[in-house]
């Protein structure tokens, strides 16, 4: 599906400067990866589990320190401990997550939250646990509702009932916790993604969230032009593509792809950087709308720079992220 959708959208530009367009499994073959296991992987060179936690709270801009556990959250509508609805409609997000900071501050609860999106948030809780009671699946799984924390959230959800509605319950899922890295790489990333940009606070020397749209295009060139006397190594990250395969649209996919290609041409990336990375979320079926184990595309620009070697894997269809950053 992804290679159908590339060849069907028209993208001059990409094609004028790529020097390949590479198929890599991010991890295995026959394993389809959490986006945050597909970047990790590709930029440390190690297969390293999942931390979606801990990167879409890095990602949100919310902090994080060692010895706290972080979560991604939802509001969802609930048949007692049975989850029935995942994007009820809640629009009031801002004040829901005011008056959240607001209680746990003053009952010494240890949670700091921040909304996300409509139904959305991140997490910290001033501690470790493994704790969660999101089973994920709906209609079929039940909440965890046997931990202490969930004393803390019922304080949470009796606090902020008036603002939730009836049948409506925060929910905390993918804890995880800040781990160091020992080296960044020289690299600026730009991402759509809040995972993958809090995986780009790690692992680079800067990341930035980005909504791909003119305005920030011409915001991003003032901002290279301030910063950047000699050109830089970028890995540009685009999730909409994914978002729309899910959506099981290939139309808008193939239009993302296109408007992508604009873009660039608009930031002319040639003038800032030597090494240039483009790349999407793991590959994501049309058909299905589901992640699949298929490999992912890459586009790589390196100013026929010969240290970097990327003619050695021309001509092999399949290789592995790790080997070609």
């Amino acid at each position: 599906d992804a290679q159908f959708t590339i060849q069907q959208a028209k993208t001059p530009y990409i094609d004028s400067f790529c020097e390949q367009l590479y198929q890599f499994y991010s991890i295995r073959e026959g394993y389809a990866p959490q986006s945050d296991e597909c970047h990790l992987t590709f930029f440390t060179g190690n297969v390293m589990p999942s931390q979606r936690g801990v990167f879409e709270t890095l990602g949100c801009g919310l902090s994080v320190s060692d010895g706290q556990t972080c979560y991604k959250g939802i509001i969802a509508e609930c048949n007692g401990d049975v989850v029935v609805n995942r994007r009820p409609a809640v629009s009031n997000i801002s004040q829901i997550v005011k008056q959240l900071n607001i209680c746990s501050q003053q009952n010494n609860l240890g949670f700091r939250f921040k909304e996300y999106e409509n139904h959305r948030f991140v997490a910290t809780f001033s501690g470790k646990t493994d704790f969660e009671n999101d089973p994920l699946t709906d209609g079929k799984e039940k909440r965890n509702l046997h931990h202490e924390l969930n004393i803390s959230l019922a304080k949470l959800k009796q606090d902020i009932q008036s603002l939730l509605g009836p049948n409506l319950e925060l929910l905390l899922r993918a804890p995880s916790y800040l781990q160091g890295f020992t080296s960044k790489f020289d690299a600026t990333l730009f991402s759509d993604s809040p995972v993958i940009v809090g995986v780009g606070k790690c692992c680079f020397s800067d990341s930035f969230f980005v909504d791909y749209n003119t305005d920030q295009i011409n915001q991003i060139k003032l901002f290279l032009s301030q910063n950047f006397a000699q050109p830089q190594n970028l890995v540009l990250h685009f999730d909409k593509t994914d978002q729309f395969s899910h959506q099981q649209n290939q139309n808008l996919k193939i239009k993302e792809l296109e408007k992508i290609d604009s873009l660039l041409k608009d930031l002319d990336i040639k003038t800032y950087f030597k090494r240039v990375l483009i790349l999407g979320d793991h590959s994501t079926d049309c058909k299905t709308g589901l992640h699949s184990d298929l490999t992912v595309p890459l586009a790589v620009w390196s100013g026929k720079q010969p240290e970097f070697k990327f003619e050695d894997y021309q001509g092999k269809e399949k290789v592995f992220g790790k080997d070609l950053w």
